[in-house]
Order: C-alpha cells, then sequence, then structure tokens
C-alpha cells in the first residue's frame, strides 16, 4: 500500500489555515485505508485542532530531516508558505510523488511535482496544474449538504477574522452593535486574543471551535463576516450569506473568484482607511431578506464538498486526474 506523508505549518502565530485543509486530507486519507504520517512545524507546543489525530511537530524544512525521513515509496502532500525552492526540490527528489498545496503560485514549484491551486478561481490549466472550486477542500462537517434557511430579518451574525483580523473584529462588533441593538454579534477571535469589555448585550465571544460547532455557528447565523481565506469556502458550502473581507495576499484569487463570479459587489480589505465604513455599507445592503436570499441561491452547488477525495486521487495517481 503506497504511504502518505502530509508536511504543513500553523500556529497561534500564523493562523491555522493549512493546518484546517490538511487535517481533512489526512481524515480523507486514513478513511481510505491509507498509512498517513502528518507532520506539522510549529511553534506551538500543540494544536488544538489536531488533538484527535496522530500528529508529530517537527520543522521538516530541515535538510537533515528530508534526506533521513522522505523516502521514494513517499507521496507527500506539502501546504506551506515558510518553505523555499530548495526545500520543495529536495522533497520532490527523495519522494516518490509530491503534490504542492498552493493559492497564489507563490514560487516556480520544481517541474515534477503535481500542484493544486486552491481557491474559487480556476487559472491556465497546464500538465501536473490543477486549480478552481472542483479541488476546494473542506473539513468534514462541511462535505455534507445542509439546508440554509434565509430568515426574514437579521437577528444574528457571527464574525470570525481569523489571526490577522484580531485587533479589527472588537471594534468592528462593537461598532455594529452599537448600531444594530436589536441584533446579537457573536464573534470568535483566534488565539488567546482578550476582549476587553462587553458591555453591549448584545455581543458573545466564542472560543475555538471544533469543525461540527463551527457549521452549527455559520448555520445559524443570518449573515457572517470572515475573512476570505478557508473559512469563507466552508461558508459558501453552507449558502450562508457573507460579507467577506480580504485579511492577507494569498487570498486575492478568491477574491478575483467572488468579484468574477457576481457573488460580491465588493471585497473590503482589512487595511483599507475605510474599513469600518465600507463593512456597515455592505452590512446595510444585506439586511435586505431579497439580497440575502439572491446570494444564498447563487451559492448552491457552488462547492461539491468532494475537493478532497479529488486531491487524494491526484496524488495516488501521480497527477493524473
Amino acid at each position: 500500500m503506497k504511504s502518505i506523508m502530509i508536511l504543513t505549518e500553523g500556529g497561534s502565530n500564523i493562523g491555522l489555515g493549512h493546518v484546517a485543509r490538511c487535517k481533512a486530507l489526512y481524515d480523507e486519507a486514513v478513511a481510505q485505508g491509507y498509512e498517513v504520517e502528518f507532520i506539522v512545524n510549529t511553534s506551538d507546543e500543540s494544536i488544538q485542532l489536531l488533538e484527535q489525530s496522530d500528529v508529530q511537530y517537527v520543522d521538516w524544512c530541515k535538510c537533515s530531516f528530508i534526506q533521513n525521513k522522505i523516502k521514494d515509496h513517499h507521496n507527500l502532500i506539502v501546504d506551506s508558505y515558510l518553505a523555499g525552492k530548495t526545500v520543495y526540490e529536495q522533497l520532490v527528489q527523495q519522494a516518490g510523488h509530491c503534490l504542492i498545496l498552493d493559492d497564489l503560485n507563490r514560487i516556480d514549484y520544481p517541474n515534477d511535482a503535481t500542484v493544486v491551486n486552491l481557491s474559487l478561481e480556476a487559472s491556465e490549466s497546464r500538465d501536473h496544474y490543477y486549480s478552481g472550486k472542483d479541488y476546494i477542500i473542506l473539513r468534514k462537517p462541511f462535505t455534507e449538504s445542509r439546508h440554509k434557511t434565509i430568515n426574514q430579518d437579521v437577528e444574528r451574525v457571527f464574525i470570525t477574522l481569523g489571526s490577522a483580523g484580531n485587533q479589527s473584529s472588537q471594534a468592528l462588533m462593537e461598532s455594529l452593535a452599537g448600531h444594530y441593538p436589536h441584533i446579537h454579534f457573536y464573534v470568535l477571535l483566534a488565539g488567546d486574543e482578550s476582549v476587553e469589555s462587553l458591555d453591549q448585550h448584545n455581543i458573545y465571544r466564542l472560543d475555538q471551535l471544533w469543525p461540527k460547532d463551527m457549521i452549527e455557528q455559520i448555520i445559524q447565523a443570518d449573515l457572517v463576516i470572515t475573512a476570505a481565506g478557508q473559512t469563507l469556502l466552508e461558508i459558501i458550502r453552507t449558502q450562508t450569506p457573507f460579507i467577506p473581507i480580504a485579511t492577507a495576499d494569498n487570498q486575492q484569487n478568491n477574491v478575483s473568484g467572488l468579484i468574477d463570479g457576481g457573488l460580491s459587489m465588493k471585497v473590503v480589505h482589512l487595511d483599507s482607511p475605510m474599513f469600518y465604513q465600507e463593512v456597515l455599507q455592505q452590512f446595510e445592503r444585506l439586511l435586505s431578506y431579497q439580497e440575502r436570499q439572491k446570494l444564498s441561491d447563487d451559492l448552491s452547488g457552488l462547492i461539491d464538498g468532494n475537493g478532497s477525495k479529488r486531491v487524494i486521487q491526484l496524488l495516488i495517481n501521480g497527477g493524473q486526474d
């Protein structure tokens, strides 16, 4: 049986987007009966998201690890922004086959590797390069189809901007909660970020959520304000109306996909000097039942939830779909 090794990175200082999607691939590969090693480069002692997984915490970018641990029977999945071209070349040389997950064509990857670009927008196709919504990786609870009911009024809003948006999340929810005292605002802050005050009766702090709890928060929400990364893709699967916030450069393909697909009139950038005003403008537009219902309808079937299966198939087939 072919052996799979997953190499990624994450933690409180750089976020958990890579870890989350690699965990989804780990679960899919294990479910298919493959022997899987899951290795994470992190400064944290452990990652709560991986507590129920067989995971090793190792700096796998070191030359000594690659030479001693990567063998030609390994099929590698690599998801990293820290690894440079030299590291990828060493991995490809050592392994039987290397599949690289990427968001923005960060570097010129080795020709012998398979590259999967994970975004809403499909890029120009070429040998051993795949992109677009068919390859979007979702955590298991999000692969199942759920019926979304759009309520007439917005009563519950979920805010999740990830680690990059921690500092803005509190000010944003306080501003919105002050404008709309009848709406309940639930905010998920990454890491140990503290909320200075919860004076408004309609603000609620959420701690780190397991995937099954995350999907419940999204499904229950009438509207989600989200970073335009991995969580956005999971929200799209649920057909929940959303306001996307670009919090990092690697979200640009998702941003382009939203605009080109007519799923968002505007993507607000976290560093915009008019950030709060722009979010408020989008918020007011989506208070309309008709606008939210139309967006939910447009999201139907956009992501089918089978991306993890397709990625594992590409890996096992040596880059052939």
